[in-house]
């Protein structure tokens, strides 16, 4: 299967598109590019809480309106994690949740390295994942902004946006 997500910037709100495939019989119909902004229509699954979309017609969408600008996001860790908790309130099977924060810092402290968010507060990321040194000189001292998966538990990069530049940090 494919998980994708999705930043609507204007409501501040994460969506999700998955898709499932039985090879060799089906395939995915449709791949976004992951460095862009792209304005989308797409229709939401029934649901309680409606956070899963399948995407429109996407052959009207050019590279003339896509921008390698970095969507708004959010400002801190106390916005994401109160966003999480109002997602568990209307569905409390969610699992994971993305959101992306906007002037986010790196810092490493011992073994585990933080996120500092606008308002000073840290959050360790998943260690699995990270490679510190690398991350590091992607990034440097300079704020970046950010898309993480939270499950609840840990914090998981996904991707970043810096100076123009995104990088798509896990598949």
């Amino acid at each position: 299967y494919r998980r994708q997500w999705l930043w609507d910037e204007k409501n501040q709100q994460d969506y999700i598109q998955l898709d499932f495939e039985i090879p060799p019989y089906t395939a995915f119909d449709l791949t976004l590019p992951y460095q862009k902004v792209i304005p989308l229509n797409v229709k939401f699954y029934p649901a309680q809480m409606p956070h899963r979309v399948k995407i429109g017609d996407f052959s009207t969408v050019n590279d003339n309106v896509m921008t390698k600008q970095s969507p708004k996001g959010l400002s801190g860790f106390d916005e994401l994690f109160s966003r999480y908790a109002e997602g568990l309130k209307a569905n409390p099977l969610q699992g994971r949740r993305f959101f992306w924060l906007n002037d986010v810092r790196l810092i490493k402290q011992d073994t585990t390295v933080y996120l500092v968010d606008q308002h000073q507060k840290m959050m360790g990321l998943d260690s699995r994942q990270i490679n510190y040194t690398e991350l590091w000189f992607t990034v440097a001292f300079d704020p970046f902004d950010v898309g993480l998966e939270w499950d609840g538990l840990s914090l998981k990069l996904i991707s970043l946006a810096q100076g123009g530049h995104f990088e798509c940090l896990s598949n």
